[in-house]
């Protein structure tokens, strides 16, 4: 309770959701999927898709309760969450 939201959000803080960072949401969904916790993981993703993606194909930085961080860092927030897609593509095709 002290790191999601109660629809699975990660906090970036102990105590407040915001900012919402698409490094935390990756490595939740990576996290999940190696304990066995592919639901969550499901749902944390589905998070990342409504919260930061871009119809353009890649991923924003991080939202604050006002501003949107559209930059479309490679190297943050597009690798981690192409690495985070892929880990649970595998774990997909394991079913």
């Amino acid at each position: 309770n002290k790191l999601f939201s109660e629809d699975y959000v990660p906090y970036y803080y102990n105590n407040k959701i915001y900012p919402i960072d698409i490094h935390c949401l990756a490595v939740a969904i990576i996290v999940f999927l190696k304990f066995g916790k592919k639901k969550l993981a499901k749902k944390v993703l589905e998070n990342a898709f409504k919260l930061l993606y871009s119809n353009r194909g890649y991923f924003y930085f991080r939202k604050d309760t006002l501003l949107i961080n559209r930059i479309p860092y490679m190297r943050w927030s597009n690798a981690w969450m192409f690495y985070a897609m892929t880990e649970m593509e595998k774990y997909e095709n394991m079913d």
